[in-house]
């Protein structure tokens, strides 16, 4: 046999920047450290890259690297001790019928900082994995958590698990995260962030496909960051935050999910989540586009949500939410769906041909108890030639304080306004008691009072149209 150099085998950029470098020899896995040559071998691959890690400085401060190249089958987990970095340019594949996770941090359950996993393939070889066992499974205890955890431009494959396990990517208790740049698919979860100490968490950038139940979930983390990702074809729900303090959802695409394309929601006993969901693509998901219950303050602007197969965006027990600048077309059910809230502005919206699913639903709906709330500045219409949308905006139940004024609501199946509340809509603070002559522009809404109803009348552009409010 010829025996390969180091330069046979390696990427110069490797050999000038790994303290330790990892290779594949027939079956044998060897460590070579620099300036020293090689150190170990064995036909057991994690125990001569675990080898590696202790032949690292001691007690260090700053980060040193090793760097695994080939093809390596495991049957116990890669443990990375903090300041480390692993850089993977190969796979990773765990054993057939081995229930381990494939890389954790060292001091399992406990503590570690600064760990960077990077690039290559972790295979977790359709192994149903149990008690927490996932591919990359990085996990501080509840007092001592991990923080500075980075793990970027892996890929994530077949880690399947019952249960809450076998996920592809699954940070527990950790300060200052980043995932970024991955390809996670066909696992059970693909990309979890969640535990007592997740503090500013980022999740940036990834690519995660056909996994059995969430795409990306957060969980009692503080100011989770999840943006520019793609989640398509999962299971469940494509995004999940659960029981955030804030949390960001920015430039997502978000597509042909199981469930809610992007859904938050609060657990019992915790405070109402702060939302932020900002300019995410959002469609074909089998029920909402985008579903929140139990926050305050949520902002949900400048999304597109489209041909979801129920509610568009689907919105219940919040309170001081802004729903601006959407396009919500062609969902199954209402286009924009508020329900036991308070104090939310709907404006700005384009809301068109939904309804796809069966009769009786609109564009907007308020329904059982909704108060001091704005409807402003909408395009409610359904214009096209097979018309779903039965009404443009609808307002049921016992709502109240509700203000509708200046929209462009027209061409709508059934009606334009349909309102059955035994509340107060108000278009404004005066009431008419005469009509004027004219409206100033299309949609112009005002309340009159003709001496025994009220109506809310609105201007078509020729002529007001009248609807009886009490």
């Amino acid at each position: 046999m010829v025996r390969k150099t180091l330069s046979d085998i390696f990427n110069p950029n490797q050999l000038f920047t790994a303290d330790i470098l990892v290779f594949r020899e027939d079956n044998y896995a060897v460590a070579v450290k620099r300036g020293y040559g090689e150190i170990y071998r064995s036909t057991n691959h994690a125990e001569v890259i675990n080898y590696a890690f202790d032949c690292l400085t001691p007690d260090r401060d700053w980060i040193e690297t090793v760097c695994v190249v080939g093809s390596f089958e495991v049957d116990e987990p890669i443990k990375v001790p903090s300041y480390t970095r692993l850089v993977i340019n190969g796979k990773v594949k765990l054993k057939p019928n081995v229930d381990s996770p494939i890389i954790t941090n060292k001091n399992f359950n406990g503590y570690d900082e600064e760990i960077e996993i990077i690039g290559g393939v972790i295979d977790g070889n359709n192994n149903v994995l149990t008690g927490e066992n996932s591919g990359i499974l990085i996990k501080g205890s509840v007092e001592t958590h991990c923080k500075n955890i980075r793990v970027v431009g892996v890929k994530v494959i077949n880690v399947k698990g019952d249960g809450d396990n076998g996920v592809g990517i699954w940070l527990r208790n950790v300060t200052r995260s980043e995932v970024r740049n991955c390809y996670v698919e066909k696992c059970r979860y693909g990309i979890s962030v969640e535990g007592t100490h997740n503090y500013q968490s980022a999740i940036i950038g990834n690519t995660v496909v056909e996994c059995d139940l969430d795409g990306i979930i957060t969980g009692l983390s503080h100011e989770p960051i999840v943006a520019l990702n793609r989640v398509a074809k999962c299971g469940r729900h494509g995004i999940a935050i659960d029981s955030a303090k804030m949390a960001k959802i920015i430039g997502n695409t978000v597509r042909e999910n199981g469930e809610n394309g992007i859904a938050v929601f609060t657990s019992i006993n915790e405070p109402p989540i702060k939302p932020d969901i900002t300019g995410n693509t959002v469609y074909k998901n089998a029920k909402s586009g985008i579903w929140i219950g139990g926050s305050e303050k949520a902002i949900v602007m400048g999304n597109k949500v489209i041909e979801n197969g129920e509610y568009g965006i689907r919105i219940g027990a919040c309170h001081r939410s802004i729903i601006k600048g959407n396009v919500v077309e062609f969902n199954g059910y209402d286009g924009i769906y508020l329900y036991d809230a308070h104090e939310s502005i709907i404006a700005n919206n384009y809301v068109s041909g939904n309804g796809r699913a069966g009769s009786g639903y609109a564009g907007i709906r308020l329904a059982n108890y909704v108060d001091r709330t704005i409807i402003e500045g909408n395009r409610v219409m359904d214009e096209y030639t097979e018309k779903t949308q039965d009404y443009g905006i609808a307002i049921e139940g016992s709502c109240t304080l509700v203000k509708v004024r200046n929209n462009i609501v027209r061409g709508n199946k059934t009606e334009d306004y349909h309102f059955t509340t035994s509340g107060v809509v108000i278009c404004d603070s005066i009431v008419y008691s005469e009509l004027p002559s004219e409206g100033e522009k299309p949609g112009d809404t005002i309340l009159y009072y003709d001496g025994t109803y009220h109506y809310l009348a609105i201007w078509d552009g020729s002529t007001w149209k009248k609807v009886q409010l009490s």
